[in-house]
């Protein structure tokens, strides 16, 4: 199969270390439509990097893979996917987390009444907020909360973990 490598998003993190998200086909599925959230790390102030790995199996509809970092070497990596195997039927925002440039958690789904909802979640930006010890997500969602209309509009959720 031939390489996609696109939408990439680089973050620095702790002490010379370098975390790179991109989108790919599928490292470990032979199929072309087999997208997939794929990082490379670096420890050696990005002079060295480490082998692709996806962050998770190939999920269907992965778009907008965003890497945020904190002072100490944890990663979190955030994407909107529309798979039935991750509890998705539309397009949800889920994140995963690694530390120590280790493997990376299955993913969970970003904000907890998700499976009610049937908008569609994209473009998700992420941010750790060390005053407050949290991370925050910000994304597009044309969902019909009470108070928002079918149009798309600007969503925030934030996670004390």
């Amino acid at each position: 199969a031939v390489s996609l490598e696109n939408t990439p998003v680089i973050q620095a993190g702790y002490r010379g270390t370098f975390l790179c998200v991109f989108l790919n086909r599928s490292l470990t599925t032979p199929a072309d439509s087999d997208i997939a959230a794929v990082y490379v790390a670096s420890s050696q102030d990005g002079v060295n990097w480490d082998v692709p790995q996806e962050v998770y199996p190939p999920a269907v509809g992965v778009t907008s893979p965003v890497v945020c970092g904190r002072t100490i070497p944890e990663w979190i990596v955030s994407f909107s996917a529309r798979d039935p195997q991750l509890g998705a039927s539309d397009n949800d925002i889920f994140v995963s987390r690694s530390v120590n440039n280790g493997p990376f958690s299955s993913p969970k789904i970003i904000y907890p009444n998700t499976l009610l909802e049937k908008g569609h979640d994209h473009q998700v930006n992420l941010i750790f907020d060390p005053n407050q010890d949290q991370y925050l997500a910000v994304w597009s969602s044309n969902e019909t909360f009470p108070g928002l209309g079918s149009d798309f509009d600007i969503l925030l959720s934030t996670s004390p973990d």
